[in-house]
């Protein structure tokens, strides 16, 4: 039986070490994104990878990676299995050995609705219930490095405007690299590198990693997956790939479908052991007298596998208000979202104006211009309480200084069009969420998780809320926020 150095991280002072060292930003921070021209990742002679600490000073690079929109997940190991859902679907022990992350229950057997039907997942993300999969790792001795998680970058490129990404659809899988592979991916789509090390990155297998004793040392493997699909199919096959790259350019004829381009790592403890020589990854078993025999090859046939199991409504959240807003969400994904369908507000010093229909709606509290802003919301019967924790209103907008907004209860029984200052519904009289505002426009949140699941308990199909600025009648702050007439509407977020 070969050695197995298991993942830390798959024991309670693991899980803590891990915060310890690597923090909320995770060990992916050391590894700076990789240079890209047109959506291919660039090399100097020797094939290594060109990041942003290498950047060409004529200006002829860029670091595409980042300019996009983006959100991210990460995922512990969950487990290991010679399991693959995609090739060899309902064939247990008949693939190659796989480390698997997120969906604790992924195996050969898997299907969207199985994943979406089971919440325990090693993600942070709870929208997210996918499962990702590469072949186990081993050195040339034998031992096993289990890896102790994965995170995935999903990003959009620079040119979203002119070539917009469309969410997975239910059920979709994709895959990458090249389990025949016997030499560096000649596009830089994987590559591999020491985490802290951003030299040591390159297309080449490493022979070792520095060892820094006291800290998680780290050998990382980056693949990225393909962004066109070709609409069609929901999976590869031996015979067709479903999925073709394009980086930033137009996707091809045959795959017209842009999709989000997964950026995944995966991360692998080697502890003071920094000899890598001679490592190798899981292949297809040979099978002799019906009973799988295990083989092993060159680092070079290093791929991954992702199943779509995103809360579909999480999924269009995340490419509609993220990646084609050119907007970096990182983990703010929700696992549902309801769009406010009526908005306004109320001036004091305009009596008889109703304001529905503008883009801004606005809250004063200043005795001599007070205004109100009125949000309604219809409530989601689409969930149970178990599938989300918390429960917010967003609102993007900002203030002429820092300050609170607050929410109050409000009638649900007026008019966007015709509701002014004259006509207002009565406002309770009581602060019931806060909203802390700065001066630069973006989305801010207050937690009504509370007072959604009262109102759904007693049998409510809405809810509104009045938008009240800070001052007891004295200060002279204004606050706005768009209205559901712009790209940045009001919204109930369920996380």
């Amino acid at each position: 039986m070969p050695r197995i150095r298991p993942s830390t991280l798959h024991t309670v002072a693991g899980i803590a070490l891990f915060a310890l060292l690597c923090g909320t930003a995770s060990a992916a921070d050391n590894m700076p994104p990789p240079t890209v021209i047109a959506g291919k990742p660039q090399l100097d002679s020797a094939g290594k990878l060109l990041t942003g600490a290498a950047l060409d000073t004529g200006g002829k690079l860029k670091a595409a990676i980042a300019t996009g929109g983006q959100f991210n997940v990460e995922c512990r190991y969950s487990h290991t299995l010679p399991d693959d859902a995609i090739f060899l679907f309902g064939k247990p022990g008949h693939s190659m050995i796989h480390d698997f992350f997120g969906s604790v229950t992924a195996d050969a057997n898997v299907t969207f609705d199985s994943l979406r039907a089971q919440p325990n997942i090693t993600c942070d993300v709870p929208a997210d219930r996918s499962s990702y999969w590469a072949p186990a790792l081993r050195r040339a001795d034998g031992e096993i490095i289990r890896p102790y998680a994965q995170k995935t970058y999903y990003n959009s490129s620079p040119n979203y405007p002119e070539y917009p990404v469309h969410p997975f659809p239910a059920g979709f899988r994709s895959i990458t690299g090249n389990h025949m592979g016997s030499a560096p991916d000649p596009n830089g789509l994987i590559t591999f590198g020491c985490l802290g090390y951003p030299g040591s990155w390159g297309t080449a297998k490493m022979n070792a990693c520095p060892i820094k004793v006291g800290q998680r040392n780290t050998f990382a493997i980056s693949l990225l997956f393909p962004n066109c699909w070709d609409g069609k199919n929901l999976s590869p096959t031996k015979d067709h790939n479903n999925v073709a790259w394009a980086g930033d350019d137009a996707c091809p004829a045959a795959y017209p479908v842009r999709i989000p381009r997964l950026w995944m790592q995966l991360w692998y403890d080697i502890g003071e052991n920094g000899d890598l020589n001679g490592a190798q990854l899981s292949l297809d078993p040979q099978m002799i007298d019906g009973k799988p025999v295990e083989r092993w090859g060159s680092m070079y046939t290093a791929h991954a596998d992702f199943y779509n199991g995103w809360s579909p409504r999480g999924m269009q959240y995340a490419v509609e208000y993220c990646l084609n807003h050119g907007r970096s969400c990182n983990k703010d994904i929700p696992v549902d979202y309801q769009l406010a369908d009526r908005d306004t507000f109320v001036n004091v010093a305009e009596p008889i104006t109703a304001h529905g229909s503008e883009n801004r709606g606005e809250a004063r509290d200043l005795s001599s211009d007070r205004r109100i802003g009125l949000i309604h919301f219809p409530l989601n019967d689409r969930l149970s309480p178990s599938d989300y924790s918390n429960i917010l209103v967003r609102l993007y907008g900002a203030g002429t200084e820092n300050g609170n907004l607050f929410l109050r209860s409000a009638p649900d029984n007026w008019s966007e069009s015709s509701t002014s200052w004259n006509n207002q519904p009565t406002c309770g009289a009581s602060n019931l969420a806060a909203i802390y505002t700065g001066t630069n426009e973006q989305y801010r949140s207050a937690d009504v998780t509370a007072l959604v699941k009262q109102a759904l308990a007693d049998g409510k199909k809405e809810i509104s809320f009045c938008v009240v600025g800070p001052g007891g009648g004295m200060s002279g702050a204004r606050y706005w926020f768009d209205t559901r007439e712009t790209a940045n509407p009001p919204m109930l977020f369920y996380k």
